[in-house]
Formats: structure tokens, C-alpha cells, sequence
């Protein structure tokens, strides 16, 4: 995927239900103590000893007696115990990598080491972590296999990603839907692998959603016969050259659908009549989480009816969905990628994931943490990662993509009506042959883009940009483009480096580069509207000098926007920063 940006938004795939447990743990055993491993199929049969040491394994211990398959109450140290200038943060089992903290009601005992004596024990050491440092620990919350991510420390005022189910967690006739404060679900609820700002520490459970399993490609059947459920994909599956989509163009699903970061591999769906098409047909308020296609291919008609903007006639085609409808409607944790991806319309409206998504005024639909990579070919509104999107949050997404068409193309939003955009990113190339074609978007209105940007090569004839086409009565801030933008017909001004035509609108802490993008001006076009964008290039200014009142170093409490690479190298978002430095 993006260079920049390669481990932002992955899923994490837990395999087949067969692999699952073992896959989970084995990254899990790289930090177990010798031994100890082999100890995790025995467990005590009659009770154990718990070992508590205080100091680092030096110093005051205190050893408690434990019946068999009991929870017992872990130990608190007292205040006297903690170390100048430090907290407790949990029990860990091994002093040297520790990596998941214990604490409260616990059942250790399938942890437990049977000593030369025929005695079982299990060893705890207090683990002490800075005042200004807070934990983030996880908790298994009924799970029936799988292993819990380590636990999580967090500087103050710095971000913390929150773990994904990297150790393939998985409870029986449930689908795994995140973390929640409260291990009934009736607490917050935190997506996996979000932001996490607040500076205290935190339990997080497990949360689950009951659903109908599908683990043959025959269980499909049972989603087209109930289009309001909930379904939960519980292994990867190569879909059949006949895969018949879910729902119809005149049937939405309005259900939920669980992946669990499993793969669906070789979906091919092709009707050059058709108007509608992709793995769902139509989606209205439905909720699609954690799931990867690869290498798909869907071909269609869509929309027939001219080039205006609104279009009233529902259509699109895309892999996962081709009209997508309603408030409400969630598209979280969805990945398109393998080099044979494709989308190929006749007219109108295609993205790799979603040709067409409206949602309503004042309840968006939202499209978070999506990932897609390959071709898109058709005429009109065609997008990287939407064909077209009204009334929608589309937030730490990305596309790097290769689109052609005629007009309306965008790296990652062919247009974009009454929406958003927030860090997010495309790269790759959009080729046109007529107007309105950007690197993010290629038409826009009455919409905003932040904390995103675009390496996309772009080309066309007239309304072209380094990040949009065509602005109208839209906020861009904090963003930033610096691909090629080429005109390959007649001379025009309706091109920069930037945006090629602004009407209204506001341009704040934005740049683009004049040598890499071949434009010597920000914005090609512009009537009315307040703010200009920079060039990195300018000849006036040097160093950091040019970017005077960007947030570099956090305002307000706030996380910094910007990072600053050095002299000479374009400055980066922070968010694009900290996913480089991700192991």
C-alpha cells in the first residue's frame, strides 16, 4: 500500500477458525519465559501458590494460596511499596518483557509452574511505570480462544493507537466489535485501532455481538434470505466465478456483517447492464466491519442518465457495495487490495469500495479505516475509494490507485457533496480526458478536507489540482498535494498545484510544491474565497520559516497537526508521522 502510510489502517487477519488460536499465540510465546509455554496445556489439579514480588523480583514477597478454577483478588501494594515518582500499573508474569498486566479479580491458574516439589506456582511481579504515564490494559470478556493484545502505555499528552485483535480473540456464535469500558457493553465504546487521547488509565473489555456464523460459501444463503441480520465471517473464503451478490437493486441489506478480518478472495461479478453492483448490491443503514477482498473484479453499466450533479437515480458499482443509503450507515475497517483489483463502469459512479453513498442531512453515513489498491476505468464520478459520496464522514482512509475516465475523477472521491474528508490519503494516477479531476477530489461542494493529502499524478483538459479539481463553497485546512498535475489539451488557467478552480471557500495552512507538481500556482482559477496555499518551493523563504503559525508542536492540550521532517523535505502530517514510526 502507500509507502507513507503502509501499517495506518491494516486489518488484522486471524486466518481460518482452524489456525486461529495458533496464529494468535505465537507471537505471544516470543515473550513467555522458557518453559512457560509448555505449561499453558497443564493446569494445577488440585490449587496453586501465587508469589508476589514487590521489588523487581528482589526484596519483600508475599505468597498466597490458591484453590483450583477460583478467582482470586490480586494484591495492591501498598502506598509505602511504590517506588519515588512512579505508579503501579499491574501484576506481569515475566519482570523482563512485560507484556500483559494483571490486576482485580483474576484465575490464574492455567499459568501456573509446577516446581521440583510437585507444588504449582505462578510467579507476579509488580510492574511500576511513571506518575505521567498511564496504562491501557485488555480483558478477554467471555472469549473462548484467542489471546489478549499486551497491555498499553501511554505518554501524557500523546496519542495512543488502541490494539486491533492481533491475537485473534473469538467467542462462539459471537463476532468481535471492539472495546468497551464496561464488560456488559454498556459503557464507551472504542473501534479497534483508533486514537485514544485521554490521559488516564483504562480498562478495556472485549465487546460482542451475537450473530449467524458463515464459514462455507452455501451460508450466504442465509444473509440474501435475511437482509437484517447479523453475520459474522468466521474464515477466508474463495468465493465461486458464479457468486451471486447480496441483495438486489430494488433489496437493500440493512443488517450487519462481521468479517473479523478475514479475507474474501476472487469476487467476480459481471453484468454490463447492470446499473448496481458489488459484493452487496444495495446497502441502507447497514453496518460492515473488518473485512479484506482480494483481488476482485466488478463490471457494470451504472448510471446512464447524463453528467448532472445531483443525479436522483440510485446506482454504482463498487467491490464491497454498489449504492450505499440511509444515517447510520457504518463501512469500518474494510480493505480492497491483491495487483488484479478492478472496477470497470460503462457511465457513472465507481469506486473500489463503494460506487455511490448518500446518508442524510445531519445523520452522515461514515466510511473509517479503509484501505483499497487498484484500478478503476469508466466515464464520469469515479473515485479511488467512492465513485460519489453525499452526506458522509470519511475519515483514515486511503487509495493508491490508478483511475481513468473522462470527468469528475478523484484519487480517493470522484465528488463529494455536503461530506468530509479527514486524514486520509491517495497516491497513484488519475488520468482524464475532459474536466474536474483531482488527487483527493475531483469535483467538490459545500464539503471539507483536513489533515490529509495526495502524491497522486493527475491529468485532464481544464478544473484540474494536486488535491481537487473543482472547489466550490468548502473548507480545505491543514492538507497538502505535491504530484504532478499535467494539462494534456488546450492551454488553460483552470489548473494548479493545489485546486484548479476555486468559487468560495477557505484555504488554511495548506502546501503544495511547484517542482514536484509542475505548477507554479496554488490555485488555478479563483473567484471569491479567503486563503492561499504555499509553495514549498518558494524562493523567499527557507526552512520552517514558510510555515509561521502551523501547529508543529500541539496548542490547546491538542496533539500537533504538523511534523517537521527537516530543511529541505516537505513536513508531513503528524498522523502520517506516527503510523511510519508504528512497528
Amino acid at each position: 500500500m502507500i509507502l507513507l502510510v503502509s501499517t495506518a489502517f491494516a486489518i488484522t487477519s486471524c486466518g481460518d477458525l482452524s489456525d486461529s488460536l495458533t496464529s494468535g499465540l505465537s507471537g505471544l510465546f516470543d515473550n513467555i519465559p522458557k518453559g512457560l509455554s509448555d505449561d499453558l496445556i497443564q493446569e494445577p489439579t488440585d490449587g496453586y501458590n501465587i508469589t508476589y514480588y514487590f521489588n523487581n523480583g528482589t526484596g519483600t514477597s508475599t505468597e498466597v494460596q490458591v484453590k483450583k478454577d477460583t478467582k482470586v483478588m490480586l494484591l495492591t501494594p501498598d502506598e509505602a511499596a511504590v517506588p519515588a515518582g512512579k505508579k503501579f500499573a499491574g501484576w506481569v508474569r515475566d519482570k523482563e518483557h512485560p507484556t500483559v498486566f494483571y490486576f482485580g479479580e483474576q484465575d490464574l491458574g492455567r499459568y501456573a509452574q509446577k516446581k521440583q516439589n510437585e507444588v504449582w506456582e505462578i510467579k507476579l511481579y509488580a510492574h511500576w511505570i511513571n506518575k505521567d504515564t498511564f496504562v491501557l490494559i485488555y480483558k478477554r470478556n467471555a472469549a473462548t480462544s484467542g489471546e489478549l493484545p499486551v497491555s498499553q502505555t501511554k505518554e501524557l499528552g500523546k496519542d495512543l493507537k488502541i490494539a486491533m485483535n492481533s491475537g485473534c480473540l473469538t467467542r462462539e456464535g459471537y463476532g468481535f466489535f471492539g472495546w468497551n469500558t464496561k464488560a456488559d457493553g454498556s459503557g464507551t465504546h472504542y473501534d479497534a485501532g483508533i486514537a485514544y487521547a485521554k490521559d488516564e488509565d483504562m480498562i478495556l473489555y472485549a465487546e460482542w455481538l451475537k450473530g449467524t456464523a458463515i464459514s462455507r460459501i452455501e451460508d450466504f444463503q442465509k444473509m440474501r434470505d435475511d437482509l437484517t441480520g447479523t453475520f459474522i465471517l468466521q474464515r477466508d473464503l474463495e468465493l465461486p466465478k458464479n457468486f451471486q451478490p447480496i441483495g438486489r437493486s430494488d433489496q437493500s441489506f440493512r443488517g450487519t456483517f462481521i468479517g473479523e478480518g478475514h479475507t474474501l478472495s476472487n469476487l467476480r461479478i459481471v453484468d454490463t447492464s447492470a446499473k448496481m453492483l458489488g459484493f452487496f448490491v444495495r446497502l441502507k443503514e447497514a453496518k460492515i466491519y473488518d473485512l479484506t477482498f482480494k483481488n476482485p473484479y466488478v463490471e457494470g453499466m451504472g448510471s446512464d442518465i447524463g453528467t448532472s450533479i445531483p443525479n436522483p437515480a440510485p446506482a454504482g458499482l463498487g467491490v464491497l457495495a454498489g449504492y450505499v443509503s440511509g444515517g447510520g450507515t457504518i463501512i469500518r475497517g474494510i480493505t480492497i487490495e491483491g495487483v488484479d483489483s478492478e472496477v470497470r463502469v460503462v457511465k457513472r459512479f465507481a469506486g473500489l469500495l463503494i460506487g455511490r453513498i448518500e446518508g442524510n442531512t445531519g445523520v452522515y453515513a461514515v466510511v473509517e479505516n479503509c484501505s483499497v489498491s487498484g484500478k478503476l476505468d469508466g466515464e464520469y464520478d469515479i473515485g479511488g475509494l467512492l465513485g460519489y459520496a453525499r452526506n458522509t464522514d470519511i475519515k483514515k482512509s486511503e487509495a493508491e490507485v490508478r483511475v481513468k475516465g473522462t470527468m469528475h475523477l478523484g484519487g480517493l472521491v470522484g465528488i463529494q457533496v455536503d461530506s468530509s474528508i479527514t486524514k486520509s490519503c491517495a497516491t497513484g494516477v488519475v488520468a482524464g480526458t475532459s474536466s474536474y479531476i483531482g488527487g483527493i477530489v475531483g469535483w467538490q461542494l459545500n464539503s471539507t478536507i483536513n489533515q490529509s493529502y495526495s502524491t497522486s499524478d493527475v491529468s485532464g483538459i481544464g478544473s484540474l489540482g494536486g488535491l481537487v479539481g473543482l472547489q466550490a463553497s468548502c473548507d480545505i485546512s491543514n492538507s497538502y498535494a505535491v504530484g504532478k498535475a499535467s494539462n494534456t489539451g488546450a492551454a488553460t488557467q483552470k489548473i494548479g498545484g493545489l485546486l484548479g478552480s476555486r468559487k468560495g471557500g477557505v484555504i488554511t495552512n495548506s502546501y503544495f510544491d511547484s517542482r514536484s507538481t509542475g505548477q507554479s500556482k496554488g490555485m488555478g482559477v479563483v473567484s471569491g474565497g479567503t486563503g492561499m496555499p504555499i509553495d514549498y518551493a518558494a524562493s523567499d523563504l527557507t526552512g520552517s520559516d514558510k510555515f509561521l503559525g502551523w501547529d508543529f508542536t500541539g496548542m490547546n492540550g491538542k496533539p500537533a497537526i504538523w511534523h517537521w521532517v527537516g530543511t529541505g523535505k516537505w513536513p508531513i502530517l503528524q498522523w502520517q508521522y506516527e503510523m511510519q514510526q508504528a512497528p
